[in-house]
Order: C-alpha cells, then sequence, then structure tokens
C-alpha cells in the first residue's frame, strides 16, 4: 500500500473501536506512523469528505467538544485496506505502457507528508517515490516526493492554476508556523540581554568596589533572568492561539482548491 493507504488504514481503524475526537486519535496512532496534529488536520477533512468520516458535537459541562466517527463507507473502506494489507497488494502499473507523463519531485518535512501527497494527488498527480530510509533529506527531516500525471489530464491549465495557489497556500501555513515561536523567542531574549548587561554592570562594579552599584545591578540583573521563561511560555501560548485558526482557515482553502481540482477531473470522465 502507499503511504496515503497507510495513514487512512490506522484512522479508520483506530474509529472502528470507538467514537474519538483529533487529539486522541493523534496519540493512538503516533505510535505506528509519524504524524503530527497540523497534519492530521487535512486528512481528516478529506476523509470527512468522501464520507468516510461524519462528526458530531458532544457537549460536557460547559465545553462542547466534536467528535469523529466511521459511516458504513468508512466501515467498507476499512475492510477494502485490510484486504490489501493481508495481500500486501502492489499498484498494478503494466497498463501505463502507452501513457506519457508529466513529472515533478519536491521536498517537504517529514511530518507533511501525507498532506502533500493528498493535495498533490486531488491535481491528477500520482506517487511514485518517497525518499525516506537513509536518504540524506529524511536524516534532515525531509522527505522527497516524486509524481507523474498523464500527459493528457483533463482541464491541465486550470488544474495547474489551483496547484499554484495551493503552494501558495501551504507557503503560508509554514510562515505561520515558523511564526508561533518567535515573537515569543525575541521578548525573551530581549529581556534576558537585558539581564546580562545589568549582570556586566555589577561584574564591573565590584572590580571599581562600588558596592552599592554591584549589589543593586546585581540584584536587577539575576531577577531579569527568571521572567523569560514565563514571558515565552505565556507570548507562545498566545501566539499559538491566535495562529491555530488562521492555519485551520488556510487548510480549509486547500481543501476547496482540492475538491475543486477533483470536480476538473471528473467532468471530463463524465
Amino acid at each position: 500500500m502507499n503511504t496515503k493507504d497507510l495513514i487512512d488504514i490506522q484512522i479508520l481503524r483506530c474509529l472502528s473501536k470507538e467514537d474519538s475526537y483529533t487529539y486522541k486519535i493523534l496519540n493512538d496512532i503516533k505510535e505506528n506512523i509519524s504524524i503530527t496534529e497540523s497534519s492530521l488536520y487535512p486528512i481528516l477533512k478529506r476523509l470527512e469528505n468522501i464520507s468516510y468520516l461524519e462528526t458530531y458535537k458532544e457537549t460536557i459541562g460547559d465545553r462542547s467538544r466534536k467528535y469523529l466517527r466511521l459511516t458504513t463507507k468508512g466501515k467498507d473502506r476499512l475492510e477494502e485496506l485490510e484486504n490489501k494489507e493481508m495481500k500486501g497488494e502492489v499498484k498494478e502499473m503494466s497498463k501505463d505502457n502507452f501513457r506519457t507523463f508529466d513529472y515533478t519531485s519536491i521536498t517537504v518535512s517529514k511530518d507533511m507528508e501525507p498532506v502533500y501527497i493528498d493535495t498533490y494527488e486531488s491535481f491528477g498527480w500520482e506517487l511514485t517515490d518517497n525518499n525516506i530510509g537513509f536518504d540524506t533529506t529524511s536524516l534532515l527531516g525531509s522527505t522527497k516526493l516524486s509524481f507523474r500525471r498523464d500527459r493528457r489530464v483533463p482541464n491541465k491549465t486550470e488544474l495547474l492554476k489551483l496547484q499554484r495557489k495551493s503552494e501558495v497556500l501551504f507557503k503560508n501555513i509554514q510562515t505561520m508556523e515558523a511564526n508561533k515561536p518567535k515573537m515569543a523567542m525575541i521578548k525573551a531574549l530581549g529581556l534576558g540581554i537585558v539581564g546580562c548587561a545589568f549582570l556586566a554592570i555589577s561584574v564591573f562594579s565590584f572590580l571599581d568596589s562600588s558596592w552599592f552599584i554591584f549589589a543593586i545591578a546585581g540584584a536587577i540583573g539575576l531577577g531579569l533572568w527568571i521572567p523569560p521563561y514565563f514571558i515565552y511560555k505565556n507570548t507562545l501560548e498566545k501566539d499559538i492561539e491566535r495562529l491555530n485558526p488562521l492555519i485551520d482557515e488556510t487548510y480549509d482553502k486547500i481543501s476547496n482548491l482540492c475538491e475543486e481540482a477533483n470536480a476538473l477531473l471528473k467532468s471530463n470522465k463524465d
């Protein structure tokens, strides 16, 4: 099975045992596959869009939580994947002998691999290889994904435009993820540097036998070394709380682009 099927079977198998929510699903499946919450969200969204999962809300006290459960269609898909798993089924390529392809490769972070695979396959690309194992990119936490697509794919120009939009949105997500700790780090380091400056003043005052300045500057310097940890933690939590909804919204935009692309691919078949 390909990477997408391996992830899907873990999620569907988890929900076949009991209804669950995103964070619990992540903890239940991460022992078997490497995945983060940010990359799990769009996968769950895709499975919901194709009716393998459905959501409902449950209120406990004054808190409301969104749960996911397996649909009948999802159970059928799980059975299909488990049959593939038992047979060790591999994609049949022999029918492609008389087709010509466009090829492309991208290097992505390991935890974002399933998201990119899902997205590119929505634009008509087919995963041919993901270089993991002892590849140098893998050792650096990245994976090189290689795709091919039939040159005669319908609505090729429109698909390319949608793909370019999704790539811009992925860059926006990467920027927002990188910005989460940035301001917290700046504030914490800034205060730490000021503390170091007071300690430096304290040292020079000691050498100059200025005991009053030595004591005051030393106390201030040591005191300024304590708050940075709490400032970092508090600022990081606020930035995560602020940016996560924007990231989720961006994933929704990518999901909408994938739906548009699927419609273009299906329009030719219909």
